[in-house]
């Protein structure tokens, strides 16, 4: 009998970090990897902390991949922002992951930009 070959674990493979800047009124979670089952609960918990003191941007720009469990993060962190009247928004979403947010109508929920100046000048308005 023939062995197959051994699949390795995407989700190994790529683990996302965040990493959290303070841009005083704001903050920036620079993501980068993949964001998935095995890194959506420390990528949400991440972008809560954040929004319980500031506005934040979420930099997606090195994110590899984005999978359901990455998006119900965004969508939950986005109405936690709502509740505590802070804002969220997306920067530099990848093609891939522009294409996934546009499938599934968050792009109508929370506002993309394709450069971080952008984001970072609509929430520098917020604060005022």
């Amino acid at each position: 009998m023939g062995r197959f070959p051994q699949r390795k674990d995407a989700m190994a493979e790529q683990p996302s970090s965040v990493v959290i800047s303070d841009l005083g009124p704001l903050r920036v979670a620079v993501v980068d990897g993949e964001v998935d089952l095995a890194s959506a609960d420390h990528f949400e918990r991440a972008m809560l902390k954040s929004l319980a003191a500031a506005h934040l941007i979420v930099d997606l720009a090195a994110c590899t991949f984005l999978d359901s469990s990455g998006l119900r993060a965004l969508v939950s962190a986005s109405r936690q922002a709502d509740r505590l009247g802070h804002q969220m928004v997306i920067a530099r979403p990848s093609p891939r992951v522009t294409q996934l947010l546009e499938l599934t109508g968050i792009v109508a929920a929370i506002p993309i930009f394709d450069e971080l100046e952008q984001a970072k000048l609509e929430l520098g308005g917020a604060s005022r």
